[in-house]
């Protein structure tokens, strides 16, 4: 599911299927390269709090490699 867009680049959370394990994690933020069709980077949360944490990372580097294109 797309969090938002900038520009070229797409932040998004994806649920993973619990696999009953306590130590997988299910969701996954991920910032996606609109124009080359691919993850740039991508990180594991455990729950709501780290995926809100990783969304602020990459939205903060989204806006960074913004500026340097600009």
């Amino acid at each position: 599911m797309p969090i938002t867009t900038i520009a070229n680049w797409e932040l998004r959370l994806i649920e993973l299927p619990r696999s009953g394990r306590a130590e997988m994690r299910s969701l996954w933020v991920e910032l996606f390269d609109l124009t080359v069709a691919r993850s740039i980077d991508s990180r594991g949360c455990q729950d709501l709090d780290e995926a809100r944490a990783a969304t602020r990372y990459f939205l903060a580097l989204a806006q960074e490699r913004h500026a340097k294109r600009g």
